[in-house]
């Protein structure tokens, strides 16, 4: 569909149409995996958005960057980020703006600039508030969950990771409620005392809190279950033994429950 309207917007001589479909192009590829074919797409874009400039620029740059990004190359991802950076801000365009500086944390993070790296998604979320644009808000927010675990500011990333997962409830992006929840064994492993929480609910005490945390924000149903069985495999238990002590009846749920209440309200 993006090819054929491409070829409609060439058809047409509608320059600024067939830029943004090649961008749209471009990151369909590069989200397929298919990184040499995206290349090959924002490349051919650039001579004409160059033509166009403004915000169409903008995007191709963007475009390009990301995939610079994703390849390893961050030098010139930085030159591409900070040209469509320059034209987002001359062009007025918040959206562009934030998209940029988050691409400039991704940068910052594989250099290990972590000051720089929070700084930019901090920007970035500000910026995504201030329209509304949900969805980027949801990405800096996840972003910065991933830099207070490298912190070890556990408490300060179960906020950002909270209020990430939220947001992509909100809008129905399950995939990215998934990914999330990913994170969240690291977080507990830093901020609860495991110790405590065996005297409290014996054995399965770690399952217990961990699969809970995973139903406390639902996914899809397969989803879900890849994650507890992912979880039960790192935490060390017998499956099987937890989802037992899961359907046990009120007295384990119960214990599960405070367990969640008490690692949500750190």
């Amino acid at each position: 569909q993006l090819e054929s309207g491409l070829v409609a917007a060439r058809q047409g001589q509608d320059t600024p149409t067939e830029v943004l479909g090649q961008y749209y192009l471009g990151q369909t590829l590069g989200s397929l995996g298919d990184f040499a074919a995206a290349q090959v797409c924002f490349e051919a874009a650039l001579p004409v958005a160059r033509a166009v400039g403004g915000e169409a620029l903008a995007q191709i740059l963007s475009g390009l960057g990301s995939h610079a990004w994703r390849t390893g190359d961050m030098e010139r991802a930085e030159v591409y980020i900070r040209e469509s950076l320059a034209l987002a801000r001359a062009e007025d365009s918040i959206v562009m703006e934030a998209q940029a500086l988050n691409l400039l944390g991704l940068i910052a993070g594989a250099r290990g600039e972590l000051d720089n790296e929070q700084a930019y998604y901090e920007h970035c979320l500000s910026l995504s508030r201030r329209i509304g644009d949900l969805y980027r808000e949801a990405i800096a927010l996840a972003n910065l969950g991933v830099i207070a675990i490298l912190r070890e500011s556990y408490r300060e990333a179960i906020g950002y990771l909270d209020g990430s997962l939220d947001v992509f409830n909100d809008l129905g992006r399950q995939e990215s409620v998934a990914r999330q929840l990913g994170a969240m064994p690291r977080v507990l492993d830093g901020l609860i005392n495991w110790a405590e929480i065996d005297i409290v609910a014996g054995d399965n005490g770690r399952g217990l809190a961990l699969i809970g945390l995973v139903r406390h924000h639902p996914a899809l149903e397969y989803q879900m279950a890849q994650e507890v069985e992912r979880i039960v495999a790192s935490a060390g238990l017998d499956a099987a033994a937890t989802e037992t002590a899961l359907a046990a009846g009120a007295g384990q749920m119960c214990i599960r429950d405070r367990l969640m209440n008490g690692i949500m309200s750190k």
